[in-house]
């Protein structure tokens, strides 16, 4: 009886643990290029997150429509009469969404997180923000189509090492702002 009563407690937390996860975004919105993009609150603003409560990238997109096509990232999203501005491409954001070709992060982002980028094959262009300090871990590994790397700040933010990680290296031009 006491192992019973053990079981059906674990059981319980294991369910109240599922439920607390729950989804891994707050909202949605529309980018301005009119894809659904899923964001997440971080302090007093919001972070570009994919839909899925997995860590697994494959998973992280089913049942949802990855973003396409070229992409501008919005600098501000609107939620129950708020209006919060995007501070940075969470980890995994936009993982493997292989049909996006360009991408404009927003003035006002300040981090580009863990495998944000990671497998956009046909990612031929970034274009990254003045506020950018931090580009993560794998950010645009596998990015095997880029073509334009375009830093808008005239300091070069922290890199981690592998960020560009099996990118065409002899094929893409980095352009960065002078000042």
């Amino acid at each position: 009886m006491e192992r019973m009563k053990h079981w059906i407690a674990a059981a319980a937390l294991l369910l109240v643990a599922i439920a607390a996860q729950g989804a891994a975004y707050d909202f949605a919105a529309q980018a301005p290029t009119g894809q659904t993009l899923y964001f997440a609150l971080e302090g007093s603003g919001v972070r570009v997150v994919y839909p899925a409560t997995t860590d697994v990238p494959i998973q992280g997109w089913a049942g949802f429509a990855k973003p396409a096509g070229a992409l501008a990232i919005p600098a501000t999203v609107a939620h129950n009469g708020r209006t919060y501005p995007v501070v940075a491409v969470g980890a995994l954001a936009f993982s493997l969404c292989t049909g996006l070709t360009s991408v404009e992060v927003p003035e006002g982002v300040r981090a580009v997180r863990m495998d944000a980028f990671y497998g956009c094959s046909a990612l031929e262009s970034a274009v990254l923000p003045t506020t950018l300090d931090s580009i993560g871990q794998s950010a645009f590994l596998d990015c095997s189509s880029m073509r334009l790397l375009e830093l808008r700040r005239p300091q070069p933010p922290a890199v981690h090492s592998a960020a560009f990680s099996r990118m065409p290296v002899g094929q893409t031009v980095l352009r960065v702002a002078c000042g």
